[in-house]
């Protein structure tokens, strides 16, 4: 994480720096859907026991990484598996997403970061609508995208996605 990222999160998390846990991490991004997901979440929780801290399912309904996953949801349809795992005594974050989740994930950031988008009910709506959309691709059933809100279109050209990895 870097310091300016932190210094934003931070206050929108309604925490102080220090208390930031995912300041060091990696991210892995699967060629494959919900199933090659959660393979390779077990194999991540075989290969580090005990040091798993915590595993968290964002967003993911129906994956269920180990006993002590907890599930949680994020506005915009973010979804991944987020594992802490204690290395050297440090806490590192590691997240687990689809190609699809991750494409979702890092447009949506970036998009959210223009002030008219971030508190926009009907852009809020679309970016969960085009997570379920991925998400059924993801399971290996045929979806449509959906439509962008009309607001979107007061944006640079390009600024939403033509469904890259689409149906």
């Amino acid at each position: 994480k870097t310091v300016e990222s932190a210094r934003r999160d931070a206050p929108r998390r309604q925490i102080m720096p220090y208390e930031l846990v995912d300041i060091a991490g990696s991210r892995l991004v699967i060629d494959g859907g919900l199933e090659e997901q959660k393979q390779a979440a077990a194999t991540l929780r075989a290969h580090y026991g005990d040091r798993v801290l915590a595993d968290v399912s964002i967003g993911l309904k129906d994956v269920d990484v180990g006993a002590r996953t907890e599930r949680k949801t994020k506005e915009g349809g973010y979804r991944a598996i987020h594992f802490s795992i204690d290395q050297a005594g440090k806490r590192v974050e590691i997240q687990l997403r689809t190609r699809r989740q991750d494409v979702h994930g890092e447009y949506f950031h970036d998009v959210f970061m223009y002030p008219d988008f971030d508190n926009d009910p009907a852009f809020t709506r679309y970016a969960d609508v085009m997570s379920e959309h991925y998400y059924r691709l993801d399971r290996g059933l045929k979806s449509k995208p959906p439509k962008p809100p009309e607001i979107a279109y007061r944006y640079p050209k390009g600024l939403l996605p033509d469904d890259p990895l689409g149906g």
